[in-house]
Parts: C-alpha cells; structure tokens; sequence
C-alpha cells in the first residue's frame, strides 16, 4: 500500500467519536487494520483467517444466542414491576 494512502487511512482514524473514546472505536480500529496489513503473509494465511473468523464468529453469537431468554425474561420482569 502506497505511504500516502497509510497516511490518508490513519488520518480518517483520528475523526471524531461521538459516543465512545477512539480506542473503542471499531471503524477506526478497521482502518488502522487495513493500513497496516502486510498483504504477503495475509495472503499465505487467507484460509486459517477465514476459519478463525467463522470460528469466532460462531462462538460470539452463540453466547448472545444463548444470552438472549434470559435477558428477555429480566426485560419483562422490568417492565411488569413498572406497571405495578
């Protein structure tokens, strides 16, 4: 990647974060990433990122999955003792 287009990429990285600091933040996050990506070795290991991905992917919205019932049953006992 061309060292002006690093420089432009890590520059949008610096905008602003209305809600949450920039260390929280995931586009930002996303640009530095792609700055900094060595394309060789990505490219040699594309296969074990996919499966990382998938992998990971799978575990984090199983556990919301799972986190789902109980979490809907504390939001309606919330709001049956609000109405009482």
């Amino acid at each position: 990647m061309h060292s002006s287009l690093k420089h432009a990429i890590l520059g949008l990285e610096s905008a602003p974060v209305p809600y949450a600091p920039k260390v929280l933040n995931n586009v930002g996050f996303a640009y530095l990433t792609v700055a900094c990506i060595d394309a060789k070795t990505f490219a040699a290991n594309l296969p074990l990122f996919f499966v990382t991905y998938i992998v990971g992917s799978l575990v984090f919205n199983g556990v919301c999955i799972l986190l789902m019932k109980p979490a809907k049953a504390l939001a309606e006992k919330s709001v049956s003792a609000a109405k009482e």
